[in-house]
């Protein structure tokens, strides 16, 4: 890391106190953002469209920015309370919660490679990373103070960080060290990145010059065809590749593109606020959150679509609580963080007689964690009975594990592959069921 980070000067220093949500962190509770967003409960409820059914989990009188999942599968929150920042651990699903020994330091973002668990950080220290699930934390560059906005790795490991003032450094290394990956990209400020399956880097940038694209693993870095002048704040991709950005300007909203970055359209259909700051999620189903500023004022609540972003439906909170942003759990459960607390909506991973009648499409889901060490899971799903073979192939075509191979029922499956006797690698899963063919790639890092 020293290699990029070193001359890092600029960011926030800890226990800053911010009148604002920055980057996908939420500082408002450092000035009653509890009061402010009381306010704006009536925004996230509506008679005519899906409400979710919220079940509290935990972390009460809590405000929680973000919510990851540990190579263990444990929780991991980020929360304020009391002008404090905290990173918690739950072991139990969220009954009991644990403290670590995270600094008060406000995340930007999470990211989960192997082993490893990574904080993209807003003031001293830059970039966090815990080996044993989260619960102890160094700092890999400890003199720094430039703010890592976003992290994302590819197929091969590499770990790509962007930063608030000197672009992307990318890593090979597993995150011993970032050197910097400019050429072509003008902006130092790079706000987020996604990786699609083709593992081309996408960046939003805070310059006006949207987002950039890397097919070389950041070598070298092209202006995609998004024509606006909006900064873009946040960036995500769905399982079939369509690109989604998010705009933090007045009016900018989403846009998206199905051609990896060629064009792109403005979806606010529904929309209020129209300023995108906050991570955008993606279910396994497609189902897309965002949570929205209102164009006029501080005001946050979060927003949904179930079509790919052609139309947007208010989230309903939780009783005494507002919904900041939603994360997508490895078991496909919809986890939303709020201003009191932690609340969990359904699962669509438990094969149940009356949910068949819901499932339409056969589907592959990518396997959860990825890059994984030693073990991962694979979801997939059936309309209707019949044979399925799921088998795990390496990269020179040999078959190495059998996940089923046998008769199912229509409904929604979920395997664990354990790849503790394999070496490091890339591997393919390939599903075949009726006329449904499908494959998709996975990382084992040891």
């Amino acid at each position: 890391m020293k290699k990029f980070i070193k001359y890092f000067s600029f960011g926030f220093a800890a226990g800053t106190k911010v009148n604002k949500i920055v980057h996908g962190i939420i500082f408002l509770l450092f000035v009653g953002s509890v009061t402010l967003y009381a306010q704006q409960s009536s925004l996230s409820k509506s008679a005519n469209v899906q409400q979710f059914n919220w079940q509290y989990v935990g972390l009460s009188n809590k405000m929680v920015g973000l919510l990851d999942f540990a190579p263990d599968n444990s929780m991991l929150a980020f929360t304020v309370s009391n002008n404090t920042m905290s990173v918690l651990r739950s072991t139990d699903n969220g009954t009991t919660w644990n403290p670590t020994n995270y600094p008060n330091i406000p995340i930007n973002k999470f990211l989960t490679v192997g082993s490893k668990v990574f904080a993209a950080v807003e003031g001293l220290g830059s970039l966090y990373t815990s080996t044993d699930n989260g619960q102890t934390w160094i700092s890999v560059n400890p003199t720094s103070t430039e703010p890592v906005r976003c992290l994302a790795v590819n197929s091969k490991g590499y770990i790509f960080a962007g930063t608030q003032n000197n672009g992307v450094g990318l890593s090979t290394d597993g995150g011993k060290n970032f050197n910097p990956v400019n050429n072509g990209n003008p902006e130092g400020n790079v706000r987020d990145m996604v990786i699609n399956k083709k593992d081309e880097v996408f960046i939003g940038v805070k310059g006006g010059n949207g987002v950039y694209k890397s097919t070389d693993d950041g070598a070298s870095w092209v202006k995609t065809g998004m024509t606006t002048t909006y900064r873009v704040y946040q960036l995500a991709v769905n399982s079939n590749g369509d690109l989604f950005a998010g705009t933090d300007e007045s009016y900018g909203g989403m846009f998206r593109s199905t051609d990896d970055g060629i064009s792109w359209q403005q979806i606010n259909n529904g929309l209020t606020g129209n300023n995108i700051s906050i991570p955008i999620s993606i279910a396994q189903d497609g189902t897309i959150f965002v949570s929205e500023q209102a164009a006029d004022s501080m005001r946050f609540h979060c927003q949904f679509s179930n079509d790919n972003g052609n139309s947007w439906h208010p989230v309903n909170s939780p009783a005494n609580s507002i919904v900041i942003l939603v994360t997508i759990g490895p078991d496909g459960k919809i986890y939303a963080s709020t201003t009191n607390g932690l609340y969990v909506s359904a699962a669509f991973t438990a094969v149940k007689s009356e949910d068949k009648q819901f499932i339409k499409n056969y589907a592959l889901m990518q396997n959860y964690p990825n890059p994984f060490n030693p073990a991962t899971k694979i979801k997939y799903s059936i309309p209707k009975s019949g044979f399925v073979s799921l088998k795990v192939y390496d990269v020179l075509g040999r078959e190495v594990a059998t996940l089923a191979n046998e008769q199912k029922s229509a409904g929604n499956y979920e395997v664990n592959f354990d790849a503790s006797k394999l070496s490091s690698g890339i591997y393919y899963y390939r599903i075949s069921a009726g006329n449904y063919i499908a494959t998709k790639k996975m990382i084992l890092m040891k």
